[in-house]
């Protein structure tokens, strides 16, 4: 295996803090680092594999050995993908906002190139006059939360804010691709392979945040009242790569099948993939307990707490129209238009509705 050039870090938090690109390991604030295992679908090897991912503590934070070891800018123009899988444990939620006592949701930090201080006013701001960006996790109702996004454009506060649609707890795989082309820059937000969101970024080029250390549930921007701690959440492969990735719209997806190696490998980054669907047996342990429909959707209850859904097909029932009183029974804009015969509803300038 060999790294990518533009492979700037990689995590794999498999109860370790170790940087596997360079020598930029996280060390925790305090006591000893907790890992939590779970199982995770391999998709080369068709297997359920022994996974573990860094646990997010109240008042436990990392950061970076080394600062500004991160270059994200090449030939003058700012990029960057970041890469990670994130457990969320249950919904962030709402609180009052400090001064205006308005729903407002909680903000719990992830990652970050950011170094941050309180101004004496229960504010957490940014330095001042460096480039730096802020991944969070963030209420979009009161069941679902959001990735939130901000880049401080060599400012002490954020200057522009993004947030992906929403998404059940659980664990999810977050892809955010932030490059320049001509001085225009794209963001995009990606969960679980799929495009979340895409937006168009600063107006002008920033600069790599070259002297900010790499934090893990940390760093954050306004009233410490709306900070939390998404207690018993966890993240694994924290992998970041400079340079566009404009041009790359299927990284996000190749990532999510088949690992980091997908963004930093140079062999594996560059192979080609056909798309297929991949069928996969329920865990012998596990068994089902209840199936039911709901809307569009089908909901599976099994043993080990899990609710799984998946979509109803489009043709759940089938009718072979036995006898004409069947016709009766069918939402058909102008029955007089409708015969039935030996092979089904023979249909001649009217539609039916499904």
């Amino acid at each position: 295996m060999a790294f990518i050039s533009t492979a700037r870090g990689l995590w794999l938090f498999d109860r370790t803090l170790n940087d596997e690109v360079q020598n930029n390991n996280f060390v925790i604030s305090s006591g000893t680092a907790e890992y939590q295992s779970f199982q995770q679908y391999d998709l080369a090897s068709d297997s359920l594999l022994t996974r573990y991912g860094l646990l997010f503590e109240e008042g436990v934070t990392f950061t970076s050995e080394q600062s500004g070891l991160l270059q994200l800018s090449g030939t003058g123009q700012f990029g960057f993908a970041m890469s990670f899988w994130w457990y969320s444990p249950g919904p962030v939620g709402y609180v009052k906002h400090h001064r205006t006592r308005n729903n407002t949701t909680k903000v719990a930090p992830i990652v970050s190139i950011a170094d941050t201080y309180l101004d004496g006013n229960n504010w957490e701001k940014t330095q001042t006059g460096k480039s730096e960006f802020l991944v969070s996790e963030i209420a979009a109702s009161e069941t679902t939360n959001a990735i939130r996004y901000e880049v401080c454009e060599t400012n002490n506060s954020p200057t522009h804010r993004y947030d992906s649609d929403g998404y059940s707890p659980g664990l999810h795989h977050v892809f955010i691709s932030h490059y320049t082309i001509a001085s225009e820059s794209v963001v995009k937000i990606y969960v679980d392979g799929k495009i979340s969101k895409e937006f168009a970024g600063p107006s002008t080029n920033i600069t790599t945040p070259a002297g900010s250390y790499i934090r893990l549930n940390s760093s954050y921007h306004g009233f410490v009242e709306h900070k939390t701690c998404q207690e018993g959440g966890y993240i694994r492969e924290l992998a970041i790569r400079g340079g566009g990735l404009g041009m790359y719209a299927n990284a996000p997806d190749k990532v999510f099948k088949y690992g980091w190696e997908a963004l930093l490998d140079d062999d594996e980054y560059n192979a080609q993939f056909d798309y297929f669907g991949v069928g996969y047996e329920q865990p012998s342990t596990v068994t089902t307990n209840q199936i039911y429909s709901e809307g569009g959707s089908i909901y599976v209850a099994r043993s080990n707490g899990d609710i799984v859904r998946g979509e109803s097909p489009i043709w759940d029932n089938e009718f072979n129209y036995a006898n004409d009183s069947n016709i009766k029974n069918i939402n058909i804009r102008n029955r007089d238009q409708a015969e039935r015969t030996s092979v089904g509803l023979k249909l001649t300038g009217t539609t039916v509705r499904i």
